[in-house]
């Protein structure tokens, strides 16, 4: 069974990613890197590392790997 967007929390951790992506968890946490850095550009997020805890928005994670 697939889940949807909506079935994943608002805040998404390593273990989620794992999850959308079907990967690794180093890879996963990569994923998450690069969004982040993204959105740190973009200024959609502050540019305070807030991410050494792994976690990301989930609309804005699906909206940058276009899922």
């Amino acid at each position: 069974m697939n889940k949807e967007k909506a079935d994943y929390p608002i805040v998404l951790q390593t273990k989620d990613v794992m999850e959308i992506m079907g990967c690794s968890s180093t890879t996963a946490a990569q994923y998450i890197k690069i969004a982040s850095a993204k959105l740190k550009e973009q200024g959609k997020i502050p540019p305070v590392d807030v991410v050494k805890n792994l976690r990301i928005p989930r609309d804005q994670f699906y909206f940058i790997y276009g899922i």
